[in-house]
């Protein structure tokens, strides 16, 4: 401190000393006085470092004082930011736990705190950042080894590559073109062309075609080659130490007219066709005739030949058999002289080759002999057509026919059933019985009870026939025509019902003196004037009262039980006291029946 201090320093010192003396009328100095601290102590009190009791400066706590107070500043090599350990970069340096570091930070690259150039964690850095670049010769872009294409060069592990890479070789970089220990390249792959006039094919001397010619390990071929035969490799065309050629082949097939097989004119058969020195020809071959150079199939000097053998079958409509016309049976065709035959052959008739089924010579055949049985309607035997009865049905000349035969009678054939010429026939014979409602005895209308009912000349009888009176066949009980019947006998001295008492079906009358003869002096009857019962007028009405109690005597009512009954659709029904049924009737209309019956 004996020094002479600058001038300048003088001049701070004495601003500060101004600044000292005014600070008590500062709140800090309050403070001040308002913590003590002793002599001996040593620490942090209200954020001032203390050491012996004086304000001190250095590091306490891994925290840097100056003066009592956080400080920034390097101590002991150490840089500080307020009171900590710097991390970060400040004046554009780079620190890190105070001290200047290398590495990245926020992107940059720092090398011992300064903007490093070089490589880092294998990353090109320029200047603090990732660049794009040579560095120590290898091609670095945004700081990454370079791979791939950059300018036309290809680049791996940031060299130009000299090997292969995806099936392509290169060589400084560049897909390579041109010979590669004997194999040949074009823009980095094994090329198939031609290099120096030698013939490559996949980068090796190749045997093949190519552009039109030959090739046999690179050289221009010469000579006979997977049955090809060659010159400066063109395939051979033509005559070549006689043997023909085509496209290098010797020749097999027809070439300006002439067959070659295997390059020299054909003497023989070549694909189904007769050759001599190589010129379709006729003549016999292995037992087979042709007919410039095909196999015969015609006649050649009156011989039938098919597929060249002497044939067996029909030609232009005649049949030949071993080449010859003949008489026979081909394809079920009968043949005479080689011609379909039409006639008697063997007592077998033909036309037109076949079986025939018709007339011929007045004989009927069918498929060739003389038919028995039906044809188109007309029955033959042996040909022959004939009359009676075959198979149940009758015949006349063949055709079914209609009359009388052996005491049968016909129609179109069949047994018949009817009436033909006023006679009756049942199943062919002279019937008795009904038919079409009239009555027949052996084929006539008859006269005579059938079934219980009388006919007359076939028709139900009505009338007076053996003193009896018949109404329908029936014997008549009522009245008809004026007089009273009962069993077709007429009742003397009886008198006709008055119908104009009649209704509701039931009706009473005065009887007359004959029905008085049963002491009786009334009577019922129905619509028809047919007497149902007798009895008298005090009878009916106790009749008419029993309706509506109970059972008594003379005529009776019960409700109708019986499906006959029944059927009638009535409620009551009267009965006489031995329980026969006489008429039925409505219980509504019974009041009415009796009253008409009693008024009149």
């Amino acid at each position: 401190m004996n020094k002479k201090l600058p001038k300048y320093i003088l001049a701070s010192t004495l601003a500060l000393s101004t600044f000292v003396t005014v600070a008590p009328q500062l709140d800090f100095n309050a403070q001040a006085k308002t913590y003590k601290v002793s002599k001996s102590f040593t620490g942090v009190k209200n954020g001032i470092y203390y050491k012996k009791g004086k304000k001190a400066t250095g590091v306490y706590n891994s925290t840097y004082y100056k003066s009592g107070k956080k400080a920034t500043g390097t101590y002991k090599s150490i840089y500080y930011r307020g009171g900590k350990k710097a991390n970060g970069v400040y004046s554009s340096i780079y620190y890190k736990d105070g001290m200047r570091a290398t590495g990245v930070y926020k992107s940059v690259y720092y090398m011992n705190g300064k903007l490093g150039t070089g490589i880092y964690n294998s990353t090109y850095y320029k200047s603090g950042k990732k660049a794009t670049g040579t560095y120590n010769g290898v091609l670095y872009k945004d700081g990454n080894i370079f791979n791939g294409m950059q300018e036309g060069l290809i680049y791996e592990d940031g060299k130009l590559l000299t090997g292969t890479l995806d099936g392509i070789y290169y060589r400084n970089g560049v897909a390579f073109t041109g010979l590669l220990y004997g194999e040949y390249y074009r823009q980095g792959t094994p090329a198939t062309g031609l290099y120096n006039d030698i013939y490559y094919k996949d980068g090796r001397k190749g045997t093949g075609l190519y552009q039109g010619l030959y090739y046999v390990y690179g050289e221009k071929a010469y000579g006979e080659y997977e049955n090809t035969f060659y010159k400066n490799g063109v395939a051979v065309e033509g005559f070549y130490s006689d043997i023909y050629y085509v496209k290098g082949k010797r020749a097999d097939g027809l070439y300006n007219n002439i067959m070659y097989s295997n390059g020299v004119k054909a003497n023989g058969i070549v694909k189904d066709v007769y050759y001599k020195d190589g010129v379709r020809a006729t003549g016999t071959f292995s037992n087979l005739y042709y007919v410039n150079g095909d196999k015969a199939n015609g006649l050649y000097d009156y011989i039938y030949y098919k597929d060249g053998n002497k044939g067996t079958g029909v030609y232009n409509s005649t049949y030949y058999e071993k080449g010859l016309v003949a008489t026979g049976t081909y394809n079920n065709v009968y043949y005479v002289n080689g011609k379909p035959a039409t006639g008697l052959y063997n007592n077998i008739y033909y036309r037109d080759g076949v079986k025939g089924t018709g007339v011929y010579g007045d004989i009927y055949y069918a498929n060739g002999v003389k038919a028995t049985g039906l044809y188109n309607n007309n029955y033959y035997v042996d040909g022959l057509p004939v009359t009676g009865v075959y198979n149940d049905v009758y015949y006349i000349k063949g055709e079914v026919g209609t009359g009388l035969y052996n005491g049968t009678y016909y129609v179109k054939g069949s047994k018949a059933t009817g009436v033909f010429d006023s006679i009756y026939y049942l199943n062919g014979k002279v019937g008795t019985g009904l038919y079409n409602g009239t009555y027949y005895v052996d084929g006539v209308a008859g006269t005579g009870t059938f079934n219980g009912l009388y006919y007359v000349n076939g028709k139900l009888a009505t009338g007076t026939y053996n003193n009896k009176y018949y109404v329908n066949g029936v014997l008549a009980t009522g009245v008809y025509q004026g007089k009273v019947y009962q069993n077709g006998v007429e009742v003397p001295n009886s008198t006709p019902v008055n119908k104009n008492l009649i209704q509701n079906g039931i009706y009473g009358y005065e009887a007359t003196p004959s029905e008085q003869s049963y002491n009786l002096k009334f009577a019922f009857a129905d619509k028809d004037g047919n007497v149902l019962k007798f009895t008298d007028k005090a009878s009916a009405l106790t009749t008419y009262k029993t309706i509506y109690t109970s059972v008594n005597d003379s005529i009776l009512d019960f409700t109708p039980s019986t499906p006959e009954d029944v059927s009638a659709v009535y409620a009551y029904a009267f009965v006489d006291p031995n329980g026969t049924l006489v008429k039925f009737v409505q219980k509504e209309d019974a009041i009415t029946q009796y009253k008409t019956l009693w008024k009149n």
